[in-house]
C-alpha cells in the first residue's frame, strides 16, 4: 500500500486528519498508518510525565526559575515548589 498515491477525499476521517498533519507527506503518513493501524490511541492532556518532570526540575532548578520551570512543562509554581521543597527534606 506504501507505493499506492493517497487520495486524500477517500480517506476515512481520522487518517484523513493524520493525513492533513503531516502535510501531505505520503512517505510519513504510511509509516504512522503501518504503525498505528487498528490500534486506538489515547494522548493525554499533559505531554509530559509528572515522574519525569520532577527529575528534570531538580535537575533545572537554579534557585529562582521556579516559575519559569513551572511554564516551561505546563505545571503549576505550586507543585514545582512541592517538588522542590521534598526533595529539600531528604
Amino acid at each position: 500500500m506504501m507505493d499506492e498515491q493517497v487520495i486524500r477525499q477517500g480517506l476515512n476521517g481520522p487518517y484523513r486528519q493524520i493525513y492533513d498533519a503531516v502535510n501531505g507527506q505520503e512517505e510519513l503518513f504510511w509509516e504512522l498508518v503501518e504503525e498505528f493501524r487498528g490500534l486506538q490511541v489515547n494522548f493525554p492532556v499533559r505531554i509530559y510525565s509528572a515522574e519525569n518532570v520532577a527529575h528534570l526540575i531538580l535537575n533545572e532548578y537554579d534557585g529562582t526559575n521556579s516559575i519559569s520551570l513551572a511554564q516551561r512543562y505546563g505545571f503549576s509554581k505550586r507543585w514545582v515548589d512541592n517538588v522542590i521543597s521534598s526533595n529539600q527534606e531528604d
